[in-house]
């Protein structure tokens, strides 16, 4: 079934304390002093147990749709 969604391929997302938001080095500029890494195992096993990650690591609408499926 085609969805008519085209994903987009990034090597990693992070939190940038300056842009405050969760950035990708294409979306972002700032150096690494501001950027937060997640760990995309730990976020898996956090959507896994039900729990909205912070959302300075996922945004909450996202969270929980990955929630609906994951359960």
């Amino acid at each position: 079934m085609d969805l008519g969604i085209e994903p987009i391929k990034f090597k990693e997302a992070f939190y940038c304390k300056r842009c405050d938001l969760i950035v990708t080095p294409r979306t972002c500029g700032h150096n690494n002093d501001s950027h937060i890494g997640m760990s995309m195992s730990k976020l898996r096993e956090i959507i896994r147990k039900g729990v909205v990650p912070p959302e300075k690591t996922m945004r909450p609408e996202i969270a929980r749709i990955l929630m609906k499926y994951n359960g």
